[in-house]
């Protein structure tokens, strides 16, 4: 939870709270009701729909880091009262498509998960930005943010890039990359 606190008090929009059980970022209930009393956004990270319950009650937002249609979105957003963030992986063939779909279905941010790292795939990600406004994610490292913040992505996903082991951030380094990507 402190990582959560020091990264809103910090500058951070939006504070991934992951929902995979088996992840060692995993968020309990309790985490997410306390965080959210204390007026942080939140967005609650998914893997599978099944996995979305009564804590969504305390987020503003769901993530769903897994192949959905115009109708998981739609559902989610009247069932739960929450904004949805759409990832779509860059390793889909069909990811401009993919993009398009959930954003005509009502997604409220489009992020693309760049599997092998924005430092990989940076020309992809140019490529595409200059026909899609989305978010970018992808073990985003601070020697990235000039290029990122060049093509104006509608937000910056990180998480592991900003670990000192696995599940707990390096709040030195968290706090230096917010700042740099505020500025």
């Amino acid at each position: 939870m402190s990582d959560g606190i020091s990264a809103f008090d910090n500058g951070a929009d939006i504070i991934g709270v992951v929902r995979a059980t088996n992840s060692p970022r995993y968020a309990a209930d309790d985490v997410i009701r306390s965080l959210s009393r204390m007026n942080v956004r939140l967005a609650g990270v998914y893997t599978r729909l099944k996995d979305i319950g009564s804590e969504a009650a305390y987020l503003d937002y769901v993530q769903l880091h897994f192949r959905h249609d115009a109708e998981t979105i739609r559902s989610i957003k009247e069932k739960h009262h929450v904004k949805v963030i759409s990832v779509a992986m860059s390793t889909d063939p069909e990811l401009k498509e993919r993009l398009i779909s959930y954003m005509a279905g009502g997604a409220d941010i489009l992020l693309v998960e760049f599997a092998s790292g924005y430092s990989a795939e940076k020309e992809r990600a140019k490529s595409l930005r200059q026909e899609i406004r989305f978010g970018i994610a992808g073990f985003i490292q601070y020697t990235d943010l000039s290029g990122i913040k060049k093509l104006d992505f509608s937000m910056i996903d990180v998480s592991r890039s900003l670990e000192a082991s696995p599940g707990v951030k390096d709040t030195d380094r968290m706090s230096r990359f917010i700042r740099e990507a505020l500025n």
